[in-house]
């Protein structure tokens, strides 16, 4: 029997997360919670406003649907306080490739196509998107979003909350501080320092960023 789920997010993130979910025979995604409410069921699945009702809900299972890391962060924040028990499921693809030797954490989003190899370790809450390759030992934090087609070399370290934009690369033994921001296309050839945005080949440092800033 399917496990009914909830999903946080009504976005095109949110969508491909259904769509994930639907196609690994686990979970029935039941609804959707968003912050604002633009239609009332999407894929015939109702959405409803927040967290309003959560604390009722017959199921206790569901994943954030949020590519924002730090919205995502205090949603998930919200949702503990509410349901202090609440499980967080993982959404992974199908044709994700990851090593058995990985350790995995709690309520991540891991996008088709992409690679997890050897003895890596992937926190809570993060997001690894489509084509995305992370390669062996390297350690990925809560909060994280690791885009489409960006590259991670072996033994590389991504802080909390740091973005890496689709197509970045970051070399072998690079640290990834706290909020970083590593821009699209650019390479990091050396550890990246906390609440910066970094661009370039290779990465330089643009402009300090706060936690709540947009990605760029």
């Amino acid at each position: 029997m399917l496990k009914r789920v909830a999903i946080f997010g009504s976005g095109g993130h949110a969508r491909v997360v259904f769509d994930i979910l639907k196609q690994c025979d686990t979970y029935e995604p039941s609804c959707f919670y968003t912050i604002s409410k633009l239609t009332n069921e999407i894929y015939s699945t109702p959405v409803l406003v927040e967290t309003s009702g959560l604390e009722n809900l017959d199921f206790n299972r569901g994943i954030v649907a949020v590519g924002d890391n730090y919205l995502r962060s205090q949603i998930v924040k919200k949702i503990k306080s509410l349901r202090p028990n609440f499980k967080f499921i993982n959404a992974i693809h199908p044709k994700a490739i990851i090593s058995p030797t990985v350790k995995m954490g709690v309520g991540n989003c891991i996008m088709a196509g992409t690679t997890i190899e050897f003895a890596s370790e992937v926190s809570d809450h993060s997001v690894i998107n489509t084509a995305a390759s992370v390669n062996h030992d390297c350690n990925l934090e809560e909060f994280v979003n690791i885009s489409p087609n960006a590259t991670l070399g072996g033994m590389c370290r991504v802080g909390k909350f740091s973005t890496i934009c689709i197509g970045a690369t970051i070399l072998n033994n690079i640290n990834i501080e706290e909020n970083v921001v590593l821009g699209a296309g650019s390479i990091a050839t050396k550890n990246l320092t906390k609440n910066t945005l970094y661009y370039g080949v290779p990465a330089r440092p643009i402009r300090p960023r706060k936690l709540t800033d947009r990605i760029i």
